[in-house]
């Protein structure tokens, strides 16, 4: 299947008073429609750069995309007009950002928001444009949505707030839909249910879905395919099976190891990722994981190790996955590996 959307090499940099962070380093992947790709990663790991990145939204000056292709439905994005995006963001591509209490305007309405886009990308006005607004509220499950379209967001819920975020990215039926920790500070039952009303959109709708988070529970649930991301880099990525029953980096089995078990009666300690990431205003020449790995060999301080197969479809940023290291139980992997652009 063609790819809706195909990442390739894309670096972004940020300018700062310290100098230039490398927060975005050599990143690709590929989304199929319909399918779900989380990305994952600790918080500064660069998966919410990649995804504005994805959408043109680099902040600019101090942000600035440095290298890289992005091709959306077979056009190039990078380089583009900010006029030749503003016809694909709300239309074909639609974007849920972290924070709905800043993402939305609080001065306007909600339903007011809504026929934005509605207007700009559709024509749409005056009583078709609210009609089509209070639909989309419904849609995403809020209750008495006439009355709620001329509510501001400061009178709705963090989780209602999400809904109306949801509401608006959807609004002109995207092929891709951008994901930016869309549950972040939820709590356990309304993040289910934002979950459980993203998968039913997207199935009703064949969206493509780019999911940011940190929540590997989250990945589980939704997810098809996972990119894990550490210091501006992707580590290993394969389908959620792989990349969660066979874990091919030192990273991703660390993340696991400092996640909560959900088994009864699994009273298995949580065991903390020991440092810090790499300073990436100067990123090390070998393996931006050298000095927190526990299976770190000399190669790994000096050689940048590229993705390498580790079988079909899953792939791994680790010398221990060389045809020549001895990988140690955890890493065990079967079938040839070899070196993966």
């Amino acid at each position: 299947m063609i790819p809706l959307l195909e990442v390739r090499d894309l670096g972004v940099e940020f300018d700062t008073y310290g100098g230039a962070v490398q927060a975005v380093r050599g990143v690709g992947f590929s989304v199929e429609p319909g399918k779900t790709l989380a990305i994952v990663g600790e918080s500064g790991c660069g998966k919410s750069a990649t995804v504005h990145a994805l959408a043109g939204l680099v902040p600019s000056p101090p942000g600035r995309v440095t290298s890289g292709s992005v091709r959306f439905e077979g056009r190039q994005l990078l380089g583009m007009s900010t006029r030749e995006l503003n016809r694909i963001r709300g239309k074909r591509m639609g974007v849920i950002f972290q924070d709905p209490m800043t993402s939305l305007n609080p001065t306007m309405p909600v339903g007011k928001q809504l026929t934005e886009a509605l207007r700009f990308h559709e024509g749409l006005t005056g009583r078709p444009a609210r009609h089509r607004a209070i639909e989309l509220l419904e849609r995403v499950r809020i209750a008495d949505a006439g009355a709620r379209a001329d509510d501001y967001p400061f009178q709705f819920s963090g989780g209602m707030r999400q809904r109306v975020m949801i509401a608006m990215a959807i609004a002109c039926g995207p092929a891709l839909l951008l994901a930016d920790e869309p549950t972040t500070a939820l709590d356990v039952t309304v993040q289910a249910e934002i979950l459980a009303l993203l998968t039913e959109l997207q199935r009703e709708r064949g969206m493509a879905v780019v999911l940011i988070t940190h929540d590997l529970g989250v990945v589980a649930r939704v997810a098809d395919d996972v990119a894990v991301m550490y210091a501006g880099r992707i580590v290993e990525r394969g389908t959620v099976e792989d990349v969660f029953a066979r874990s091919a980096h030192p990273y991703t089995l660390g993340l696991e190891a400092a996640m909560p078990h959900a088994g009864e009666g699994d009273r298995r300690p949580l065991v903390p990722i020991e440092g810090s990431p790499p300073d990436l205003f100067r990123p090390p020449a070998g393996c931006a994981y050298f000095d927190r790995c526990p299976w770190a060999m000399q190669v790994c301080e000096s050689r940048d190790p590229p993705l390498l197969t580790v079988k079909t479809g899953h792939e791994s940023r680790c010398w221990l996955h060389d045809a020549r290291a001895h990988r140690p139980p955890e890493l065990q992997a079967d079938g040839q590996v070899e070196a993966s652009s």
